[in-house]
């Protein structure tokens, strides 16, 4: 979404991104911070850019939603932030995802094939995520997929969309419908042809990892899902390949399918960055 902005509107988006990620926790006001955004103007094109935003940028689960708050005392447009987050814990979780990241990533070498990357990115997760949890907080966010390890297909894809971006895979985050009624999933670029890959298709089912959704053409798209204009907030969705992704012939030796990696349960006490103490048995990084 931010490559489809013209230079002035990526600067502009560059500068509501970090305030909204260098929030100041001591803004509070009702269930919300208030971050002051750089940039004022109409309220239909800062939604607009907040909802473009929310879907590029997979850790902005701490913003409340992307429609903004007008502050009548400073004449000003203002993000929202829900007060469950503070700066030392989103650091603490951001951290956390990192790990989980590093381990999920673990086995991709630099000469790996994109297909081999994407294979391996989708094994890992579907190895330490489960699918449910659906009325909990985080289940639509990377926070439920990779910390709390359950969530529904828009955690499943905002997370995909993360490892992609940690590995240099082109993806996006694509919301709409499927057989089954809303969904969400993600279209992937491999050798400059883009796929579908849903995570949720293939993985869904505890100790299940299969193929389905993985690297898929326009044809498998078109028996499965639906996109409505208000689905995506782009100009345009990459144009997907007619096939379906081929698999190279020479296999990497370090890449199994659908292998699964034991957790690392660590029992030590864990603090975090202000040093309180955050439980005696906790899955995580010592700081």
């Amino acid at each position: 979404g931010y490559n489809e902005l013209s230079p002035a509107d990526q600067a502009k988006y560059e500068a509501i991104l970090t305030a909204i990620l260098q929030f100041d926790a001591n803004k509070a006001g009702g269930i919300d911070h208030r971050v002051d955004i750089p940039w004022s103007s109409d309220m239909n094109a800062l939604t607009a850019m907040l909802r473009r935003m929310q879907t590029d940028v997979p850790q902005l689960w701490v913003l409340f939603n992307y429609i903004p708050r007008y502050n009548y005392d400073t004449y000003t447009y203002q993000a929202r932030i829900s007060t469950v987050n503070t700066p030392e814990s989103f650091l603490h979780d951001l951290l956390t995802i990192d790990t989980v990241f590093r381990k999920i990533t673990a086995p991709i070498t630099p000469d790996m094939s994109a297909y081999h990357k994407v294979k391996v990115l989708h094994d890992g997760f579907i190895a330490e995520v489960s699918y449910g949890n659906p009325s909990g907080a985080n289940a639509g966010n990377i926070k439920g997929a990779l910390i709390e390890k359950r969530a529904v297909c828009e955690g499943f894809s905002r997370a995909f969309l993360y490892l992609c971006q940690g590995v240099g895979i082109r993806c996006v985050y694509v919301s709409g419908s499927n057989t089954n009624g809303r969904h969400a999933w993600n279209h992937v670029e491999v050798d400059g042809k883009w796929y579908v890959v849903d995570l949720t298709a293939d993985g869904a089912f505890a100790g299940h990892c299969g193929y389905d959704g993985f690297l898929r053409g326009q044809t498998y798209f078109d028996e499965h899902y639906t996109i409505a204009a208000d689905d995506v907030p782009y100009n345009n969705l990459p144009t997907l390949s007619a096939t379906d992704c081929p698999e190279p012939t020479q296999q990497p030796t370090s890449v199994e399918t659908c292998s699964e990696v034991p957790m690392i349960d660590v029992t030590r006490p864990m603090f975090n960055v202000v040093g309180q103490r955050v439980g005696a048995n906790y899955r995580g990084i010592v700081i």
